[in-house]
């Protein structure tokens, strides 16, 4: 075993010092130098490259940066590498690929998986649907699904067509939201087409890209929740999207019955919800209270949705469902709000819970307290809201890492039944 280590540890010297090399990689400018015999026992493709009928000891690549097929020669010397990233992992991949270098597409493959996050999902589904790696591609599918709203909300531009495939699954989002989170999107596109930023040319990448039939016609006029005036009217969005709004109402290709949605009743995969102990009381909400609860997580997650409870059922009330409103704002510990509020209009059962997805997506980072706000408002009563709280478990784990946490300081009971995060 030691003869063997130190005739390894020799090879890898020789490597590093450049000494015996027989083979040199041209890459923008830069030259990397090897042993045939070694690439050839790793890779099949470098086998027929240097001893096929068609040998060469010069090869010239412009489709691999230099760093990552450093990464990678790394591995063949030292049977290990250092990934950074999942960014990185996809580019090593793409050069394990190449060279069908199996043991390191596995390594790369189980980086990714275990180090996925909210920037790096909708990238890691393409990548995979690319390759048609099969698991890999249907868990960030589900977890796009569930976390639409912080994708499309986040830096990285989603395809058209995986746009269209999560659209095709969403039971998750209202009609309202919906129609604001495309437009958003189609904004972007048109941008990155480098396209004139115009309602009309926003409006027919829509149409191009078939997803405007995912708009409802009840949907593309809501009213601003925030000032109640309609969206084409008031003033808290800018003027490209009010025309946006009117243009879409115009649109004949608009599904004019919205698909079921009912904000009581699904519930995302990536919502981990707490265990109930007992009821705490009874809290009623005059116009304007708010119910806070403060959080801290151990490492940086982002957070797009909360399953709250619903308002409990008064003995004079005959209906089992209420039109009502629930708002949610983020803040830093007794401080300004982190984004904008979320605000849901909707029918909602009595004495139940509700998946509310955040329209604003929030990040959470370490050593640091943040209130949750919550506030009721229900449309059809003329009592004040009244909501059960309960003693709840007081921390949740990351589905997909266990060491993460968020951490609620609710010693007086909490009405914040679960919450759908993922790492950022």
């Amino acid at each position: 075993m030691e003869a063997s280590n130190s005739a390894h540890n020799k090879l890898v010297s020789f490597f590093q010092e450049g000494k015996f090399v027989d083979c040199t990689f041209k890459i923008k400018g830069e030259e990397v130098k090897a042993h045939k015999l070694i690439l050839a026992c790793a890779s099949p493709v470098f086998e027929k490259m240097f001893f096929g009928s068609m040998p060469s000891n010069e090869i010239f690549l412009d489709d691999v940066e230099l760093d990552v097929f450093n990464q990678m020669l790394d591995y063949i010397y030292t049977y290990k590498t250092k990934i950074t990233s999942v960014t990185n992992g996809w580019s090593l991949f793409y050069v394990a690929e190449k060279y069908f270098i199996k043991e390191l597409m596995q390594l790369c493959l189980s980086y990714i998986m275990s180090n996925l996050t909210m920037s790096t999902l909708a990238l890691s589904f393409e990548y995979s649907q690319f390759y048609n790696i099969h698991d890999l591609k249907q868990h960030c599918f589900d977890s796009l699904v569930d976390s639409l709203n912080a994708v499309i909300c986040g830096e990285y531009h989603i395809k058209p067509s995986t746009l269209r495939a999560a659209l095709k699954q969403n039971q998750l989002i209202s009609k309202e939201a919906l129609a604001s989170f495309i437009i958003v999107w189609a904004i972007d596109e048109c941008r990155l087409k480098n396209k004139n930023l115009s309602p009309e040319s926003v409006v027919q990448i829509l149409k191009d890209e078939d997803i405007v039939k995912y708009i409802y016609k009840d949907g593309v006029l809501p009213l601003c929740e925030y000032c109640s005036v309609a969206l084409t009217k008031c003033q808290c969005v800018d003027e490209v999207i009010s025309k946006i709004f009117i243009l879409l109402s115009k649109e004949e290709v608009c599904q004019e019955e919205p698909l079921k949605f009912l904000t009581f009743d699904p519930m995302p995969l990536l919502c981990q919800t707490k265990p109930i102990f007992k009821i705490a009381r009874r809290i009623d909400f005059s116009e304007g209270e708010e119910f806070v609860s403060s959080v801290s997580a151990d490492s940086t997650f982002s957070v797009f949705g909360l399953v709250l409870c619903t308002e409990m059922k008064r003995e004079q009330t005959e209906c089992e469902t209420y039109i009502g409103t629930i708002a949610v704002r983020f803040c830093e510990l007794n401080s300004d709000d982190i984004v904008k509020p979320t605000v849901v209009r909707s029918e909602f059962f009595y004495n139940s819970e509700v998946y509310v997805p955040l329209k604003f997506p929030v990040t959470l980072v370490p050593e640091k307290m943040y209130d949750i706000r919550i506030s009721y408002r229900n449309l059809d009563s003329k009592f004040v809201s009244s909501v059960i709280c309960s003693y709840m478990g007081s921390e949740l784990s990351n589905k997909f890492r266990n060491s993460s946490r968020l951490y609620f300081y609710d010693i007086c009971g909490t009405i914040i039944k679960g919450v759908a995060f993922y790492p950022d």
